[in-house]
């Protein structure tokens, strides 16, 4: 999802254009997607609390609709490749999620 913020978000703007609302939520999941499994992995314990992988996976679970009403309602000149990208992210990370939540069930 953070690779999205490097493309064109709407047809004729340059990547590193004006922060949106939609921008800053990818940025702030985005982050928490990586930090979250990094955090998982260097813990010297096995038997962490499932909390920080559902409040991810319910967080993108959130995103994802933003960026499918951005989809429904594109912006004058219409979408570019980067938000492709953090749509296809933000799927594969909801996914993936709620697999990882779902084994311990």
């Amino acid at each position: 999802m953070l690779a999205a913020l490097l493309f064109s978000w709407s047809e004729g703007s340059p990547a590193a254009g004006a922060l949106s609302l939609v921008k800053l939520l990818v940025v702030i999941i985005g982050g928490a997607a990586v930090a979250v499994p990094l955090v998982v992995a260097l813990n010297s314990q096995t038997n962490l609390p499932m909390a920080w992988e559902t409040l991810l996976s319910g967080s993108v679970t959130l995103l994802v609709p933003v960026l499918i009403a951005t989809l429904l309602l594109p912006p004058e000149g219409g979408l570019g490749s980067g938000f492709f990208i953090a749509l296809a992210g933000s799927v594969l990370t909801v996914v993936a999620g709620w697999r990882s939540v779902a084994r311990e069930y």
